[in-house]
């Protein structure tokens, strides 16, 4: 059980990282270490990789299976925003990796 909290959580907790793109693309907070500019159209798709990795973990915790829909959908988007802000964002290909094994295994 320990462990599966520990996953949820790093769904979580990537999540929320996901909700600093929202927080600089609509000026919430001042977000030093994201250098590039982000747009409100791409602030939005931040905010949809934050309730996707959210929606995931619960789904993950209650044992329902359409956690690896929320799965797959929300590492694809997570790693084109990575992708596209690669200068401030790179290390959150490593989380992506390792969610994208777990759901891997779970197929």
């Amino acid at each position: 059980m320990f462990m599966k909290i520990a996953i949820a959580l790093l769904m979580v907790i990537h999540g929320v990282i996901h909700l600093l793109g929202f927080f600089k693309a609509y000026d919430i907070a001042e977000i030093e270490e994201l250098k590039q500019p982000v747009t409100k159209k791409i602030g939005i798709l931040w905010l949809i990789a934050f309730l996707i990795f959210a929606a995931m973990a619960v789904f993950f915790l209650a044992e329902i299976k359409i956690w690896m829909v929320f799965g797959i959908s929300g590492l694809i988007l997570s790693q084109a925003l990575i992708i596209q802000t690669w200068q401030d964002a790179k290390f959150g290909t490593i989380p992506n990796i390792f969610l994208g094994v777990l759901l891997f295994i779970s197929f």
